[in-house]
């Protein structure tokens, strides 16, 4: 419940750049602190790197949507792929 609000209130500040001011990315690192692990797609649960600045899935679980998409196209079930080079293993939880 409390981080459906946190993604309603932050979801249209993406691309505003309003991470890179400190006291925001400090609230930010807080906030994963005392959240994680946090569920990021059908009910997966990650554990998030507070100083990943680049991460916006405490704000947005539609994490590389154009990547997630390909993929769900593309991979079957019951096909097998190797996540090589995965950064946190977002993709791996599809």
């Amino acid at each position: 419940m409390f981080i459906e609000i946190i993604r309603k209130v932050a979801k249209p500040l993406i691309g505003t750049h309003i991470g890179r001011f400190w006291p925001v990315k400090m609230g930010y690192r807080a906030l994963l602190y005392f959240l994680n692990p946090i569920e990021v797609l059908h009910g997966h649960k990650m554990f998030i790197n507070p100083k990943d600045d680049a991460l916006g899935l405490l704000v947005d679980v539609n994490f590389e949507k154009p990547i997630t998409q390909l993929l769900e196209k593309t991979i079957k079930t019951g096909d097998t792929v190797l996540d090589v080079g995965a950064h946190i293993g977002y993709q791996t939880l599809k």
